[in-house]
């Protein structure tokens, strides 16, 4: 099912953020005690899109970072408080995030331009989907048109 797309302003921004950031939390500590995610990569404005096509990578141009639903990330053992390798940090990602994570998930293996490979994460958008309705409003409000015509406009639509 495709959803239209997530107004993008600074409520569906922060409530995205708290969202993804929450069930990577949760994931780590129901199925990876011991270990902790550290983020690389998080929320990606337009003007640092930008910046990563100028430099030649190609990111999509309907990434989930742009709205604040992936995180790219290294895995380290809180023990010894080092980066796992690559074959390490693929195995935590095929055992322990893969067949639990509730959205798209990839491992990358290190890169020329990389020190090491990373796991990605994102919510999927139908997870998400509270979050169009969030938008509306705020960007609603924003503009002045004010709560009582939101609701209107909402029931309209059959969700409030």
């Amino acid at each position: 099912m495709a959803f239209p797309p997530i107004p993008k302003n600074s409520i569906t921004i922060t409530v995205n953020g708290w969202l993804v950031d929450t069930a990577l939390r949760n994931l780590f500590k129901n199925h990876l005690q011991g270990f902790t995610p550290v983020i690389t990569s998080a929320y990606r404005t337009a003007a640092q899109q930008a910046e990563m096509i100028a430099k030649g990578y190609k990111p999509s141009p309907t990434s989930s970072h742009l709205y604040n639903l992936a995180r790219d990330f290294v895995v380290t053992d809180e023990a010894s408080g080092r980066i796992l390798s690559d074959d390490e940090m693929k195995n935590i990602w095929e055992q322990s995030i893969n067949p639990y994570w509730h959205g798209y998930t990839y491992y990358s293996p290190k890169k020329e331009w990389t020190n090491t490979g990373w796991i990605h994460v994102n919510l999927d958008r139908g997870v998400t989907e509270g979050t169009r309705f969030i938008g509306y409003a705020g960007s609603a409000v924003m503009v002045g048109l004010g709560m009582k015509k939101v609701i209107e406009i909402l029931k309209k639509k059959g969700r409030s």
